[in-house]
């Protein structure tokens, strides 16, 4: 690991996957998040989301810091990493998931072909880091496909009524009592 992440600053292994080298990178990561984002977070729910996006970006992130650079060991800004964390999932959610509906499943697969556009144009980037990608992609196929990270019910993705976190009707209700 490099020497920093060693001293302590392991925020460094997180940071690497939300950082960009060339603003096209942003633009197009950016673009990807929301489209393949919302469509999963539909799915699977914002704290899964969430979770895959951080398990991606760091898998990137390690998977990058172990290849050295020039003999050092350095952590690579990754931030495309992100969009192929969601591209991973697609396929696994698409293929794997026995109990979504259809219409789920084909559009699934449709993001499949918007994701494989994104991967083939973020790869031509000068400067992407493409060890990153290749790891973040295969960790979120991995959490995705074992179904570790898997959609809620069909129950509550089919009728919007997806169970609110336990702390939420609490602060709900503290938050009506003090008006």
């Amino acid at each position: 690991l490099p020497a920093l992440v060693r001293q302590g600053d392991y925020w460094r292994l997180f940071s690497a996957g939300f950082l960009h080298i060339h603003p096209a990178a942003a633009a197009l990561t950016t673009f990807v998040v929301l489209a393949l984002g919302t469509s999963l977070e539909k799915l699977i729910g914002s704290v899964r989301l969430l979770l895959l996006l951080l398990a991606a970006s760091l898998a990137g992130t390690l998977a990058s810091a172990f290849l050295p650079v020039g003999g050092q060991a350095v952590i690579r800004v990754s931030g495309t990493a992100l969009g192929f964390g969601l591209l991973g999932a697609l396929p696994a959610l698409a293929f794997f998931s026995r109990d979504l509906p259809a219409e789920y499943i084909l559009r699934l697969r449709k993001l499949i072909a918007g994701g494989v556009i994104f991967g083939v144009i973020a790869m031509l980037i000068p400067g992407i880091d493409r060890v990153a990608n290749v790891a973040a992609l295969l960790a979120s196929v991995l959490l995705t496909g074992t179904g570790a990270i898997k959609p809620p019910p069909m129950k509550e993705i089919l009728t919007g009524t997806r169970l609110p976190h336990p702390a939420l009707p609490a602060a709900a209700a503290a938050a009506g009592s003090r008006a």
